[in-house]
């Protein structure tokens, strides 16, 4: 029987082994090339490529905001109207007024 108080020597090695690769910054490029493809673009390169067509969206996505805004802020300066008036012609109800 093999005594287990002994350390095994691959074991005690193989604990401290440790890979540390280099970093390569154009590894993402370089498997792009290989692939034959090009490289993903960033954004920035992407919207200046597509200008027009991001500046159309922009310009839609600001002006159905403010038609949004604008429709929601009628809807609430409305109904606040409406309570208003509501409340002033209740106010005048002479069958709500308190008797002397």
């Amino acid at each position: 029987m093999k005594n287990s108080r002994t350390p095994d020597p691959l074991s005690t090695l193989l604990a401290r082994w440790q890979v540390v690769a280099p970093r390569d910054p154009g590894f993402r490029a370089g498997v792009w090339a290989r692939l034959g493809g090009t490289a993903p673009a960033t954004w920035s390169a992407y919207a200046r490529r597509h200008a027009a067509a991001v500046g159309g969206i922009l310009m839609v996505a600001v002006a159905v905001g403010a038609f949004t805004g604008r429709e929601q802020a009628r809807s609430r300066s409305a109904q606040e109207s409406a309570r208003l008036a509501a409340a002033y012609v209740q106010g005048l109800d002479a069958r709500s007024m308190p008797t002397p």
